[in-house]
């Protein structure tokens, strides 16, 4: 049986993972905004990015991968210190097969979604570097 390890101070580690979690969404949305830029079409506010409503023909994310990445943050760095990391490379692996063939025409969502997982997976080590000494 894995014993998986939970933080000592579980209030400083929820507040840490949403806190990391924002500041990758900005990222993202500072990524995404910065691609309309060179195109000839309106382009959508830092806000309706960011909050994931009204970027354009289905292009909402209603906050969803905020949410997956946020309890991404809170699993990787306990699997880290349970020294499991195989399954975070399972988990990858799933999120990428639903969209392999659509990401050949969709060069910027793809950059993005690998710059968003590395920066999870990155900040999660820190995470559990920090929390988990």
């Amino acid at each position: 049986m894995v014993n998986f390890p939970i933080p000592d101070n579980v209030t400083g580690y929820l507040a840490s993972a949403l806190l990391v979690c924002l500041l990758i969404r900005l990222v993202l949305t500072l990524l995404r905004l910065s691609e309309g830029l060179s195109k000839q079409r309106p382009q959508p506010s830092f806000r309706s990015i960011f909050w994931g409503f009204k970027v354009g023909e289905n292009a909402n994310d209603y906050f969803q991968p905020f949410i997956v990445g946020f309890l991404e943050l809170l699993v990787y760095p306990v699997l880290l210190a349970a020294d499991k990391p195989e399954y975070i490379g399972a988990w990858l692996g799933l999120k990428v097969l639903p969209k392999l063939g659509v990401w050949s025409t969709q060069r910027e969502t793809y950059q993005r979604f690998l710059i968003g997982n590395a920066l999870v997976i990155v900040l999660s080590y820190f995470l559990q570097r920090f929390f988990y000494p």
